[in-house]
């Protein structure tokens, strides 16, 4: 059983489900990566605000938010056109990762720094492989920060 939750306030439960079912064509026509994304989200906005996704029913990923304890941190923040935002980021990782620590990887491409948080991705292929046995499949399950 895999589940999240978004603390936010009353004002923000304008709430909907949204089911992206589109293939993204490369070289040759070739499909790139997963193109089934199902997310909570609010009207108007491309991605979930609450950071939850299922991919190709093969995926789960999840957030949640980390607070920045320490502010010298910030100098190192790279220049607005050094790197790609991070809801960018997020909708590439979904869509080109072919498993957790593939997904790790594209969403760490070329990251400011500015929004820190960690990543809790279950690779359900990996998982069913591990379904009786004691442990689970390498990879099954990755957290990233």
């Amino acid at each position: 059983m895999i589940g999240h939750t978004t603390w936010d306030d009353f004002s923000e439960m304008l709430r909907i489900y949204k089911h992206y079912d589109f293939e993204l064509l490369g070289p040759g026509n070739a499909i790139l990566g997963p193109h089934v994304l199902n997310f909570p989200s609010y009207p108007g906005v491309i991605s979930s605000t609450d950071d939850y996704y299922i991919i190709n029913q093969k995926m789960v990923v999840m957030e949640t938010t980390l607070e920045i304890l320490n502010e010298d941190v910030y100098d190192q923040v790279l220049p607005a056109d050094e790197y790609i935002p991070d809801f960018f980021r997020l909708l590439i990782a979904n869509r080109l990762a072919t498993g957790a620590k593939n997904w790790v990887h594209w969403l760490g491409f070329i990251n400011s720094g500015t929004y820190n948080s960690q990543w809790m991705i279950v690779d359900l292929e990996k998982f069913e492989k591990s379904i009786g046995k004691p442990v689970l499949t390498k990879e099954t399950f990755v957290v990233a920060e």
